[in-house]
């Protein structure tokens, strides 16, 4: 299994920019991408160590009793998504994360090669969306933009 990442590219940015360099203005918006990234990554971290919910709200799937008792065992970790740490850690910086931001977009990720099937499931392991988008991520990224924008126009 590879990396896992999310990528946002905000198509109606390129509608505005035409906008204004119509009007003989340009905004650079790539500092409230690297905003909306540093967003973003906050908001998976706190999905996998605080709500241990996935993008849509629903709690992950429990661990098995048996793994349960067995990992608090041999590891001492109980909480879902976390064993040795590598993925979190992956995820908040380091060599493994994937953090790429443009003026229209940006990429957020880990590449770490367990997170794709941690995410996704697989025949033994059950979806734990950990990664995606929800409607508060994408409202809360458009609010950051939008203040941006506002600020660049001095409104």
């Amino acid at each position: 299994m590879g990396a896992i990442d999310v990528t946002a590219k905000v198509q109606e940015l390129e509608r505005l920019r035409a906008n204004f360099m119509q009007r003989g203005e340009s905004i650079n918006i790539k500092p409230a991408m690297h905003k909306a990234a540093r967003y973003m990554q906050g908001a998976v971290i706190a999905r996998i160590l605080r709500s241990q919910r996935d993008a849509g709200g629903a709690r992950f799937t429990p661990l098995s009793p048996a793994y349960k008792q067995r990992k608090a065992r041999t590891v001492g970790v109980r909480q879902i998504l976390v064993r040795s740490g590598r993925m979190v850690r992956s995820l908040s910086g380091g060599s493994d994360r994937i953090l790429e931001v443009w003026a229209d977009g940006f990429k957020y990720g880990t590449q770490v090669p367990y997170a794709d099937y941690m995410a996704r499931g697989t025949n033994t392991v059950p979806e734990r969306d950990f990664i995606s988008w929800n409607t508060d991520n994408l409202e809360h990224i458009e609010l950051i933009l939008l203040e941006h924008v506002m600020d660049e126009l001095g409104l």
